[in-house]
Formats: structure tokens, sequence, C-alpha cells
């Protein structure tokens, strides 16, 4: 898939200023930390949102300069279910449940997940209204790694989405969670809000080679 520091170097061939740095969906902050190394970007100007309580208050203690903020991100804001996994794959934590459908097929081909979650409410919140309250003019490079929920997390985003300038996204080519949007979808969705495909690796397992991907997306007005 696409590193980190790959998705970094984008930012340097196209000279852009990173002066902040977003992850939404981040489970440890370290990715955040990642971007924000390499363009020397201030602690204070790290913005890390996870919706996994646990793992939001282990961000903090590891990295209390950073802004985190204890909210989903998705297409509404008030209070949501959120699927919470405390132990083995707890990097599948998502507002969705995991598709029946991927679950025969993993375990078909011997493959096993614990899905045991821990359902819990938690505050959901538009990026666009976030971005509204907090006066923010520029997001200068966004992770999103939502699980099934990357559409609406860029759905969110409204009419703010163009103070974007770089962004790195997962997305499912197969449907991994019950009812989530594909990436075609998504693909047409930042196409039609101006963003240029840069890169994309697509990968999953043996029975399932085209399950993920990771791409790198830049709002054309750079590009110029």
């Amino acid at each position: 898939m696409i590193s980190t520091e790959k998705f970094c170097d984008y930012a340097k061939k196209y000279n852009l200023i990173i002066d902040n740095v977003y992850e939404i969906g981040s489970l440890h902050g370290h990715d955040a930390e990642k971007m924000r190394t390499p363009f020397n970007v201030k602690p204070s100007n790290v913005y890390v949102f996870e919706a996994h309580p646990t793992f939001s208050e282990e961000i903090k203690k590891n990295y209390p300069e950073f802004n985190v903020v204890n909210n989903a991100v998705s297409n509404k804001n008030g209070y949501i279910k959120f699927n919470a996994v405390e132990q083995d794959n707890v990097g599948i934590s998502s507002l969705r449940e995991y598709s029946k459908s991927m679950i025969n097929k993993n375990e078909m081909n011997g493959h096993y997940h614990n899905l045991e979650y821990n359902q819990i409410e938690v505050k959901c919140v538009r990026m666009d209204t976030w971005i509204e309250e907090n006066d923010i003019k520029s997001i200068d490079i966004l992770k999103i790694d939502v699980e099934g929920c990357t559409y609406e997390c860029l759905e969110s985003f409204g009419l703010k989405l163009n103070i974007i300038k770089l962004m790195h996204i997962e997305a499912e080519h197969i449907e991994c969670w019950e009812n989530q949007i594909l990436y075609e979808d998504i693909k047409k969705h930042l196409e039609n809000n101006n963003f240029q495909l840069l890169d994309i690796v697509i990968a999953g397992p043996p029975w399932a080679k085209e399950q993920q991907s990771d791409s790198v997306w830049i709002n054309k007005k750079y590009l110029e």
C-alpha cells in the first residue's frame, strides 16, 4: 500500500506549503507524527480525529501537544453507534458492521477476525461544521482511514472540501462493511470536486485481490 512517507513525498513534489496536519481515523496517532515531522509542523497544528475512546486517550498521552478530537466523522452531526473492538484486530473498529459475505470469504480461506464488538454511542460531527466552528482556513495534508465510511467522511466536508490541499484515503473495491459506498463512487465525488488522482495501490488477500486501496489526491488548484 502507499506508505505515509511516500504520501509526504507528493507534497514535496508539488511544492505544497504544509503548516498543518489532519488525520481522521487514527488508531494510535503515529501516522500524524510521520506526516508532521518532514515538514517541521508544530505539534499544536496537528489535528487527530479518533472515535474510539480508548485509542483517543492513548493518543493524548503519547502526543500531548496534538489536538485530539474524540469524535466520529460522518455526514451528520449528533450521536451515532460505534462498533468498538477492544482486542485482537482493533483497527477494524467502525461505524459499520463487518460484511457477512466478507466474513464468510475470510473463514472459507482460513482467515479469522475477532469480531466481538462493544457497541457504544459516540459523538459524530460533520467536518464542515467543525471547520466553521474552529475557523479553519486550510487543511494542508490529510489522511483518512475510517473502515468503510470514507464516502460519508468526504461528504461531511461539503463545500469545505476545497480547503484541502492533499489527501491520502483508504477505500474498498468490494463490500467489506455492510452497506458501504465503494471506491468508484468515492472517485466520482472527488473528481466532481476538483481533485485529481496522483497514485493508487490496490491490494488484498489472494481470494479478494481488489479488496482495498490507498490513493493520493491533490486539489487541482495546486497543479496550476
